[in-house]
C-alpha cells in the first residue's frame, strides 16, 4: 500500500464521503435537458446549477430503479423548480420572473423565445410540467406518465389543454408560422 492509499479515507472510516460511481450521476445530455427544463419553467439562470445538483443527488439517493431516467431527473427538476417558486412566493409575496432578455427586440426569434417563456409561466403547473417534459425534453407521452406516476390519458389531455392555453396565449402570427 503507497502512502496516497494509506491517506485516503476508506467508505468505512469516519468523516468519509460516500464513493459513487460517475455511471450512477447524471449523463451530459441529462444535465443538458434538466437545465433547459428549469429555464423553461422558469428558474433563473444564476439558481439553475444549484437545482440540477439536486437532481443529481436525488438520483444517487434513489439508486438504478428508474425506467426512465430522462423523463424522472427533469420531473425532479419540475418538482424542485416549483418548490423553489413557492418559497420565492413565500418570501417575496410575487410571482418569481422570468429571467430572459427584452421583449421589444428587434429579432423575430428571441421575440418568439421570449413568447413562448411568458405563455408558459402562465400556465397551471401540471400542464406546463407536461408541455415542456414532450416539446422540450422529447420525452413520450408514456415516459412522462410514468415519471409523473399519473396515467397516460391525464397526460394526453393535460397537453391538449396546455397547448390550447398557449393558443390563446401566444401572438397569432407565432402560432400560424
Amino acid at each position: 500500500m503507497n502512502s496516497s492509499q494509506m491517506d485516503a479515507p476508506t467508505s468505512g472510516s469516519p468523516g468519509a464521503l460516500p464513493v459513487y460511481p460517475e455511471s450512477e450521476g447524471l449523463t451530459e445530455q441529462e444535465r443538458d435537458r434538466v437545465r433547459g427544463t428549469l429555464r423553461l419553467l422558469g428558474v433563473r439562470a444564476a439558481d439553475v446549477d444549484d437545482l440540477v445538483q439536486d437532481v443529481q443527488l436525488r438520483l444517487l439517493e434513489h439508486g438504478g430503479s428508474i425506467s426512465s431516467r430522462g423523463a424522472w431527473c427533469c420531473a425532479v427538476a419540475a418538482n424542485l423548480a416549483r418548490d423553489r417558486a413557492r418559497r420565492e412566493i413565500r418570501w417575496r409575496g410575487l410571482v418569481p420572473r422570468l429571467n430572459a432578455g427584452g421583449i421589444g427586440s428587434s429579432e423575430p426569434d428571441l421575440a418568439l423565445r421570449e413568447a413562448v417563456r411568458a405563455g408558459l409561466s402562465q400556465l397551471a403547473d401540471d400542464l406546463r410540467t407536461v408541455a415542456v417534459l414532450r416539446f422540450y425534453g422529447d420525452f413520450s407521452v408514456p415516459e412522462i406518465a410514468s415519471a409523473l406516476n399519473v396515467p397516460e390519458g391525464t397526460v394526453k389531455s393535460r397537453l391538449h389543454r396546455a397547448v390550447g392555453h398557449l393558443r390563446t396565449l401566444l401572438p397569432r402570427e407565432s402560432v400560424m408560422s
